[in-house]
């Protein structure tokens, strides 16, 4: 059995797809975002830059604690509680920052 096509069911199933793909471009962004964080964490650090490859590493956790706080779902990179996701990201974020000249001078000497 069929149901008929309405309007009002043509209109739910094209606000499930553009939600559907605004996932995919958010998920996406988020992963080469991440991915080129990273990527610049280590060519900081390996060109002897190891100051800012920790003040980046805590920009790219401050980044991500509050796109969890916006992000209308669960992305990937959270568990189940959004407030403990963001505490926790911001949170390393500020511990790293403040701990960051002696963070980036560990293992020179």
């Amino acid at each position: 059995m069929t149901l008929p096509v309405t309007a009002t069911t043509v209109g739910r199933v094209k606000k499930g797809v553009t939600r559907r793909r605004l996932g995919v471009w958010l998920t996406t962004g988020s992963v080469v975002f991440v991915a080129l964080g990273v990527f610049t964490v280590a060519v900081l650090t390996l060109t002897n830059h190891p100051h800012r490859a920790v003040l980046l590493l805590s920009a790219l956790l401050g980044v991500m604690g509050v796109l969890r706080a916006v992000w209308p779902s669960r992305p990937w990179f959270a568990s189940r509680h959004r407030v403990g996701d963001v505490a926790l990201y911001l949170s390393l974020a500020a511990g790293i920052l403040v701990f960051s000249p002696w963070t980036a001078a560990m293992g020179q000497g």
